[in-house]
């Protein structure tokens, strides 16, 4: 998926946190595989906690 590969180009050129959502269980488990920081299934999970974990406070590009 595009996604995917977005999440790993954006960690190879450096991006500190890449955070992939989705609500697919396959594509997170490739997303993380692939070198995203933090996968997030947002039919179960919240993004303002995950910013905090990450300690994000401008929010996400």
């Amino acid at each position: 998926p595009i996604g995917v590969l977005a999440a790993a180009i954006a960690r190879h050129i450096g991006a500190r946190n890449v955070v992939v959502t989705d609500i697919n269980p396959y594509r997170l488990r490739m997303a993380a595989a692939m070198g995203a920081t933090r996968t997030v299934d947002v039919r179960s999970e919240e993004l303002g906690p995950v910013m905090q974990e990450l300690g994000m406070t401008e929010g996400f590009d």
